[in-house]
């Protein structure tokens, strides 16, 4: 069937008439907007006009818009004109004349006053700008410390509403609101006198060490309070773990009278200041120039090098550390700061002797009288050279009256310390940081809490007693009957504490001897003694007497209250029993039947100037810090903490001492506890750093031709050194002390001295070196000599090796530091310790320059397959000196190796 109509045959379909109203919307009074629209679109409109506030008013919608982005929306709505859009845009003009804007969202504008907004029509917020100036003045902290002047700050209170309101919707002239709002601020007496007081009331006068304030702010307290620096402490363990030290304490911030004190370290000034700024604070800088002082004379003339490390101290202020390689020149470089800056100045030391040492160079050098603080002296000057311990003890007294400071930078190794695992060597508990408890004049087990290696320069001093002896610094605390002494200060007859579980060799039961509760000054004192001292053999195993080590030793046999304490025959040796490794616990206390006995001293020697051979390890003494006590007991003696340089005593010095102008001097300011940031911290970054070629180049040192040569231990050496265990400081002997070293020795020195080398053979050991002596005077005659400890007049010694009589030194530790010793050209070293610093000491004998000398030769003798293999890897200096070859060598390779020395230097000659 056919559905199609023929045109005319379709049916009718009716469309819906679209009905037009008029509409009508009128804004900001005065804006009349007509359209002729159908319902669905007006249904539409009026809901919305609605939603922006529009009301009906029976004959037309009535509203307010003053926000540009409602009139953009309007003109949408509405299907404005562009000539409509002006009309409207100019209903929304703001006055700026007043100094007022409209802001069409506050939103993000939380610094505006509530005040300040003086109303809001049609989404438009009308601000006054006056009134963000007048708070502005009123509340603002941020550039009272900057600003001169009332004008600058409305300047910057201008600048600071210009950046609140940038990216913001902005009805009217901002740039013209901001100038009649400055103007209006200007010409406010009343704000003006607001920022007078205001201004008066966050000043502070700063001055080097101390800021005077009218009052503190909670916030600037708490940013002062927290003001610190790591400060690293070993803990039972032995690691390193980081506390922070605090640069201002509480008692740093005073009152008084109407004013806050705050005293701070001079060096964190800058620090301060930034503080005190960003704080709200206006800081007036208290005027300060340097004090002036008369040069006599200046005779340093500097090397290059030297010369420009001193420059570049100059141009970081006068503030910094000098890093140089020992030999360098450290103190000259010194003492030309000093006499280019013309200050008061304090030099800080370690030691009486290091204090001699400048002072006799400042007034031969200078000119200048100065004084000496420490070791018996107590002249204060304009310079003054004062040791470390007596600056902390008058530092209240010295603080301010220098403006230049220049810092420069306590036991032997093998000092026994009675610990809760035994008696164990103090070198060994500081080496291996081992996490054990030692005794304590309060008869209880406390526990280490740091360790100290300390370069020895001070004075040693060996305390004879009636149980044995004791070495150590001059200044070391030992505990007496008159409380605690310097060693320095004891004398004949003073009495001492013991333990006697030290030396009891006898008593198997002294290891359980320990109970609780017992202090040495709670024990009832011995009532009678007798002593009498008795010489001893040391056994065929060559073990030394505790007492006397090397040679014949002495036993000592003691009567108490008429029993007898020790007993033996004259071939016995002391043992060394352990106190009880059992005991655990905080606090652990050893009770009085093996624990403090009263000795009398019988001698007091000063060690002076030199290294005995007491200590295996001479180059460096050892110290601890214990718990609560602070004391601890070694080779039986109670002994007292030390003090230490940077990080205990240095800290409290520096710190305090006003002096601006600051230098340190370091061949190797970095420190195993990680403490170096002190000295950085308080004298200044490292500004200049030399390295051994400059000091080559300076003529001062040659560079260095390193031999190593490997030697075996005989069987029966072998066999001992394999039952030793895994005790490192004895099998560190056994390799040092192998027999097969001697020959290779004599073979070198031989050699060494037909091409007119001078030559200084060192060793560990006096039995070694007396034996090596021996087999080179029989070998090669007059020209070999022999220091150790016991030797005296080394001076007439000294000038006969630098005239050329003596050809040979042969030496303990006795000349590895603190000796000045005539130049050498080779080193033969045949026993040390794993310490670097030792090896660099020894070195450096030989690597001074001199005329027509090139080079230095080091002949290190090492003992293969021994623990001594890893002591001289550890111990080499390669980055301390100019190695120009470095070889090693087997014991039968030994004549090649003197064809190789001898072809070599024959170029020189």
């Amino acid at each position: 069937m056919n559905n199609t109509y023929p045109w005319s045959l379709k049916p009718f379909i009716a469309y819906p008439l679209l009905i037009m109203t008029r509409f009508k919307v009128v804004i900001n009074s005065n804006v009349e907007i007509r359209r002729e629209w159908d319902w669905s679109k007006i249904l539409m409109v009026k809901e919305r006009l609605k939603e922006l506030g529009f009301r009906w008013n029976g004959e037309y919608w009535i509203g307010k818009v003053y926000s540009v982005s409602l009139i953009k929306e309007l003109k949408a709505l509405l299907e404005l004109t562009n000539d409509e859009v002006e009309k409207l845009m100019k209903t929304i003009t703001i006055n700026a004349s007043g100094g007022v804007i409209g802001v069409e969202n506050l939103e993000g504008l939380e610094p505006i006053s509530s005040d300040c907004v003086l109303r809001e029509e049609g989404g438009l917020f009308i601000v006054s700008l006056s009134c963000l100036i007048r708070e502005f003045v009123r509340n603002n902290r941020s550039y009272i410390g900057v600003v001169s002047s009332y004008e600058e700050y409305i300047d910057k209170a201008v600048e600071n509403i210009r950046r609140l309101l940038a990216g913001k919707a902005v009805v009217g002239d901002l740039e013209l609101s901001l100038k009649r709002a400055r103007e209006f601020a200007l010409a406010n007496n009343k704000l003006r006198d607001l920022f007078t007081r205001r201004i008066e009331w966050w000043t502070v006068r700063l001055g080097l060490e101390k800021a005077e304030l009218h009052f503190l702010s909670k916030e600037l307290y708490d940013k002062l309070r927290n003001l610190t620096v790591p400060y690293y402490v070993a803990d039972r363990e032995g690691n390193l773990n980081k506390h922070d030290l605090r640069l201002i304490r509480k008692d740093d911030i005073v009152r008084s009278e109407n004013k806050v004190l705050i005293r701070f370290p001079v060096f964190i000034r800058d620090t301060i200041k930034e503080l005190l700024v960003k704080g709200g604070y206006r800081v007036i800088d208290e005027s300060w120039s340097p004090r002036q002082i008369q040069v006599p004379k200046d005779e340093i003339k500097l090397l290059p090098f030297q010369e420009k490390a001193l420059d570049s101290w100059l141009k970081a202020g006068k503030r910094g550390t000098i890093v140089v390689p020992t030999g360098g020149g450290k103190t000259f470089i010194a003492l030309k700061a000093l006499a280019t800056v013309k200050a008061p100045t304090i030099i800080l030391v370690i030691t009486e002797e290091l204090m001699n040492q400048w002072y006799e160079r400042i007034t031969r050098h200078l000119g200048i009288r100065t004084g000496r603080l420490g070791g018996g002296f107590n002249d204060v000057r304009e310079v003054t050279v004062a040791i470390y311990n007596s600056a902390v003890n008058r530092i209240a007294e010295i603080n301010d009256k220098f403006d230049l400071a220049i810092f420069d930078e306590c036991l032997p190794y093998d000092s026994l310390v009675t610990t809760d695992r035994g008696l164990i060597p103090i070198g060994e508990v500081v080496e291996k940081r081992l996490p054990v408890r030692v005794l304590t004049h309060e008869g209880r087990f406390m526990r280490i809490t740091n360790y100290f290696k300390i370069p020895l320069i001070k004075r040693l001093v060996k305390v004879t007693h009636e149980k044995g002896e004791l070495v150590v610094t001059e200044d070391h605390l030992i505990l007496t009957q008159d409380g605690w002494k310097p060693a320095i200060a004891l004398r004949n007859g003073d009495v001492l504490y013991f333990h006697d579980a030290q030396v009891q060799g006898s008593r198997e039961e002294t290891s359980s001897a320990i109970s609780p509760g017992r202090s040495l000054f709670n024990c009832p004192q011995y009532r009678t003694m007798e002593t009498k001292i008795v010489e001893t053999t040391p056994t065929s195993q060559g073990r030394e007497s505790p007492v006397n080590k090397g040679g014949r030793g002495i036993d000592i046999i003691t009567r108490i209250n008429g029993e007898v304490e020790k007993d033996c025959s004259e071939d016995c040796v002391w043992e060394l029993l352990p106190v009880n490794p059992t005991l655990k616990g905080e606090g652990r206390a050893a009770g009085c039947d093996a624990f403090f006995a009263p000795v009398r001293i019988l001698n007091v020697e000063t060690l002076t100037n030199t290294f005995r051979d007491i200590s295996k390890e001479g180059e460096f003494v050892y110290d601890i810090e214990v718990e609560e006590d602070h004391s601890f007991v070694v080779d039986g003696v109670v002994v007292h903490n030390c003090h230490h340089v940077p990080a205990d005593t240095f800290k409290e010095v520096a710190f305090k001492l006003r002096a601006p102008f600051r230098l340190a001097l370091s061949a190797t300011p970095e420190r195993s506890d990680n403490n170096e940031h002190l000295i950085y911290l308080s004298a200044g970054d490292v500004v200049y750093q030399a390295d051994y070629r400059d000091m080559v180049e300076a003529k001062l040192v040659v560079p260095v031709r390193h031999f190593r040569i490997y030697v075996d231990l005989t069987a029966e050496e072998r066999r001992s050194y394999e039952r030793t265990g895994d005790n490192a400081i004895v099998l560190r002997n056994i390799a040092s002390m192998a027999s097969a070293k001697i020959d290779i020795a004599r073979e070198i020195v031989k050699a060494e001295a037909g091409i007119g080398s001078k030559i200084i053979v060192f060793t560990q050991f006096i039995k070694q070196a007396e034996e090596v002596y021996k087999v080179l005077k029989d070998e090669l005659g007059s020209i070999v000599t022999l220091i150790t400890s016991k030797t005296g007049d080394r001076d007439s010694i000294f000038r006969a090796f630098a005239r050329g009589t003596y050809r040979v030194i042969v030496t303990t530790t006795v000349l590895d530091e603190g000796v000045d010793v005539p130049d050498a050209d080779v080193a033969v070293i045949l026993s040390g310790t794993g310490s670097q610093r030792q090896m660099i000491q020894r070195v450096g004998r030989v690597v001074r320059a001199s005329n027509g000398k090139v080079e230095a030769r080091v002949y290190e003798i090492v003992t293969r397959n021994t623990i001594e293999e890893a002591l001289s890897e550890g111990r080499h200096v390669k980055g301390e000196v100019l190695e120009i070859e470095c070889k090693r060598y087997l014991a039968n390779e030994i004549k090649r190796l003197i064809n190789h020395v001898i072809g070599s230097t024959q170029l020189f000659h």
